[in-house]
């Protein structure tokens, strides 16, 4: 998406990713947004490294996973920067070198400095900018909201931004000059407080059905034209590549930080409570699972961290059949017609009163807490689905 925006701009893009897949997905965004610049794509390491020798820009978009202990994985970046390393130098004109990506704080300045050392000791003869200028858009709304929302810039010195506001400026609306670490500390922080408060909603949700009060309608009351009050709503599957990770690097190394800690336990936690809360109590013994949506959110491909594989994991463990399905992975929801409990993990809008009536069988117990099926707001986490009545009624506690 980043690369056929900045091409509707007017800039001639490459984009280089080992995988050709990627290439189409890419296409599918020119395609419906035409540009005015060439955008090519390859997967051709002897033409990444020639284009390398040619942008003015360079951006990186890939990110920094954390390990099994949590710590950042810069194994990425590091195949990047000797490849920028042995490349630059061959340049005669001025370079600027952007991570885009969520990255630890403090990972800019040692990219930066390791380049440079790289570089200039091979003589360069051309003045190199690196800056953090971290994507802030909702996956899948690039074309959107990126013409509406000020960049931020983590640069080292006015050069730096200077450069990097000469680009972006083009791309949106305004820039916010920061340090480099300082911009690091704001996508982090963009993104935790989205987590923490998606994990306040749903603790208000469990204790909404602890009480057999149904917490959508709290919420909506308590929302309404209240300026200080803006709850989110519950969902089962809050996570993601960035939000899962970024948490951890903002509390790395400093103690008693609870909060973050407890967002995680409590959305981390979801697929656990909806099978021991709901799904147990439901069972039959020839019960079979269905899980709906597999990516970690709604209308996107994007399977990373979500949680509807850690609800299939346990499904697993205790020898219940499921079935998963998802409209952008598969076109196979056939067998959703053999569940007897439906669990909607992520709200795709496929997901809506045709495909319920064609694929969930009459008597299915669904389980919907983004409201997300036919008559799923009327005040009830669960509804036994009636497809003559089209109707969701109380399921006994």
């Amino acid at each position: 998406p980043f690369c056929g925006y900045v091409a509707s701009r007017g800039f001639d893009v490459y984009g280089y990713d080992i995988n050709p897949q990627a290439f189409e997905w890419a296409k599918t965004y020119v395609e419906e947004n035409p540009t005015p610049g060439i955008f090519t794509c390859s997967n051709s390491v002897e033409t990444y490294r020639q284009w390398i020798r040619e942008c003015d820009v360079i951006v990186i978009m890939i990110g920094t996973p954390v390990d099994a202990e949590g710590n950042p994985r810069t194994d990425g970046l590091d195949r990047i920067r000797m490849v920028l390393g042995e490349e630059l130098p061959k340049r005669q004109t001025d370079v600027l070198v952007v991570l885009r990506s969520t990255v630890s704080p403090g990972t800019t300045d040692i990219f930066r400095q390791q380049l440079e050392e790289e570089i200039f000791h091979r003589s360069a003869q051309f003045d190199m900018d690196v800056v953090f200028a971290p994507e802030r858009i909702t996956q899948g709304k690039t074309y959107v909201e990126m013409p509406n929302l000020p960049q931020l810039i983590g640069a080292v010195d006015d050069a730096g931004f200077e450069a990097a506001e000469q680009f972006f400026s083009v791309l949106s609306p305004s820039c916010v000059k920061l340090t480099t670490r300082g911009a690091e500390l704001g996508k982090l922080m963009t993104n935790m407080y989205r987590y923490v408060n998606f994990a306040l909603g749903n603790e208000m949700y469990m204790i909404a059905h602890h009480h057999n009060e149904d917490y959508e309608t709290i919420r909506s009351a308590i929302n309404l034209d209240y300026p200080r009050m803006n709850l989110e709503k519950a969902g089962p599957n809050a996570a993601g590549p960035c939000l899962f990770k970024d948490g951890q690097f903002l509390v790395d190394h400093i103690p008693h930080i609870d909060m973050i800690k407890s967002a995680f336990s409590i959305n981390e936690g979801m697929p656990a409570w909806i099978y021991n809360t709901e799904i147990v109590p439901a069972l039959g013994p020839d019960s079979t699972v269905g899980i709906l949506g597999m990516t970690f959110k709604g209308n996107n491909d994007d399977t990373r961290f979500s949680l509807s594989f850690k609800l299939k994991k346990i499904l697993i463990r205790n020898n219940i059949p499921y079935v998963c399905h998802d409209p952008h992975l598969d076109n196979h929801p056939e067998h959703l017609k053999e569940c007897d409990i439906v669990v909607v993990m992520t709200p795709h809008d496929q997901f809506n009163q045709e495909f319920f009536d064609k694929y969930i069988q009459r008597g299915a117990l669904v389980i919907d807490i983004w409201k997300k099926f036919p008559e799923s707001g009327n005040g009830w986490l669960n509804g036994i689905y009636e497809k003559d009545l089209c109707h969701f009624d109380e399921v006994p506690l």
